[in-house]
């Protein structure tokens, strides 16, 4: 259509998701990503070590839909245990991710291990941000077991 302008939602993307061995669609926002000091050789998950640490994710829609889906595990059966039925199952719900920051030329300066991943809420809003172009971000928020910096990327020689 001419004069129509849409915002490419794989622009600006400076963060790069790997999960279950390939990339998901880049993601803008990376927030959270920390390990409160005391962690240091914490197990994960134990909750006398404080529980799961929790990232979120932001990006706009793109055509990837592994994070709705995924996020959707939970939701997308009616509760069974409440039905009298047995709750569902969430084999396979666990995920290990990795997270990439690239600089301007695209290249990995730093990456993030996080370990045993499950979606705590998953969220599509509009951007105040936006201009006048209409822009919708997906926000993934996920409770992590573990959060490690991968010391081999972006280690100085």
């Amino acid at each position: 259509m001419p004069g129509v302008s849409l915002r490419d939602p794989y622009q600006g993307f400076v963060f790069r998701v790997k999960c279950d061995g390939s990339y998901v669609a880049g993601v803008s926002k990376v927030s959270g990503l920390m390990r409160p000091a005391g962690m240091a050789g914490r197990a994960g998950g134990d909750p006398d070590e404080g529980g799961p640490l929790s990232v979120t994710l932001e990006r706009g829609v793109t055509d990837d839909a592994r994070f709705v889906r995924w996020a959707g595990q939970l939701w997308s059966e009616p509760d069974a245990a409440d039905a009298g039925g047995p709750p569902i199952s969430v084999v396979g719900f666990h995920k290990d991710l990795t997270i990439e920051a690239n600089n301007e030329a695209g290249q990995r300066v730093l990456a993030w291990r996080l370990d045993q991943c499950w979606p705590e809420e998953f969220r599509a809003h509009m951007d105040p941000d936006g201009g006048d172009e209409t822009t919708v971000i997906e926000s993934l928020t996920l409770w992590c077991e573990g959060i490690e910096r991968d010391a081999s990327v972006g280690a100085e020689d």
